[in-house]
């Protein structure tokens, strides 16, 4: 099952600051609780499937969520859950909740959409969605669902980043990783680091069980470089020479597309890997990027090997890692 939300007159972002909860949130990335009123129409639940749990076609058709619905009775079951959205109208249970308990919503009765971080939970995402009518809600959904599923998933990244880099901080790694390479990324403590290719401009960093990749390449390049044809054989190169020969399978979909990394235009990648010598593959993300100051362009690069598994999690936690990644 699935989901992402967003904003559409407005996005509304606050955090808990310094009284905020010191609880941190329940379940697991892809997790996500969509609140209703138990009073909404099966044509406005319909279409809350089919935003909400649409399906990836570069993982292998998964889900970008795990969704459960639940009534506004069950909310206190979930105010603490890692991931939340309350969709309703303003004179349901739903409305009576956003009005109560949710900050800086409008409370004019028009249709609004927001996503607000911590405010009952640590390290938490809420997205809001409520208009006066069904009708409304159901217009939304229809003409901005991709929109709002989108969103979602990036409040979701930036929160996960935010955690990912508090606890490299902690660790001392950030500061580590700057004074030797002149750059930082936020990876947990139980990825090992190899280092055997740094005079190249190439470092990795590896997990096991299941097996997960994350390497940052850089050389000297200049804006022209942020390119789909540029990324594809920038991987092709490095994974030839320091990542066992894997290749991009073009048979599946491979999506480019253009964002930001620190504030940086950045080229992202999205596809799956095959070897066919050690029998292996899985999903990948990667961002080609520029920085003037460097002179440099950096390839950042986390793929996934995970036969059996649930991917969406897994790969969802490896594209918040490479966001962390500041020249």
């Amino acid at each position: 099952m699935r989901t992402t939300c967003g904003v559409l007159l407005g996005l509304v972002l606050f955090a808990g600051g310094c009284g905020g909860p010191t609880m941190p949130a329940f379940g697991e990335t892809d997790d996500l609780v969509l609140i209703i009123d138990r009073s909404a129409g099966e044509a406005l639940r319909s279409e809350l499937e089919a935003v909400f749990e649409a399906v990836e076609p570069w993982l292998v058709r998964e889900p970008a969520f795990d969704v459960d619905y639940a009534t506004p009775a069950r909310f206190n079951d979930y105010s603490n859950w890692r991931n939340v959205i309350l969709c309703g109208v303003w004179g349901g249970e739903v409305g009576a909740i956003v009005r109560d308990r949710v900050p800086g919503v409008p409370l004019s009765g028009e249709a609004a959409m927001t996503t607000a971080t911590d405010i009952w939970a640590g390290r938490q995402v809420v997205g809001v969605i409520v208009a006066e009518t069904e009708e409304q809600l159901l217009e939304l959904l229809r003409t901005r669902g991709e929109e709002l599923r989108t969103r979602f998933a990036l409040e979701v990244r930036a929160r996960l980043a935010v955690s990912l880099c508090q606890d490299a901080q902690s660790s001392g790694l950030k500061g580590a990783l700057e004074d030797r390479f002149g750059w930082t990324i936020c990876v947990p403590e139980d990825y090992e680091l190899d280092t055997g290719a740094e005079r190249d401009g190439f470092i990795r960093f590896d997990r096991r069980q299941p097996d997960r990749f994350v390497f940052v390449s850089w050389r000297p390049g200049g804006a022209a470089n942020l390119t789909r044809e540029y990324a594809l054989a920038e991987r092709d190169r490095l994974c030839s020479l320091y990542h066992n020969g894997d290749v991009i399978q073009e048979a599946r979909p491979v999506l480019a597309d253009t964002t930001e990394i620190a504030g940086t235009r950045a080229l992202r990648l999205r596809g799956w890997w095959g070897n066919d010598e050690l029998t292996g593959g899985g999903p990948f993300v990667a961002y080609c990027l520029h920085v003037p100051e460097d002179g440099r362009v950096y390839y950042l690069d986390a793929s996934l090997f995970a036969p059996g598994q649930e991917k969406t999690p897994l790969i969802r936690h490896l594209d918040g890692i490479l966001t962390t990644f500041r020249p």
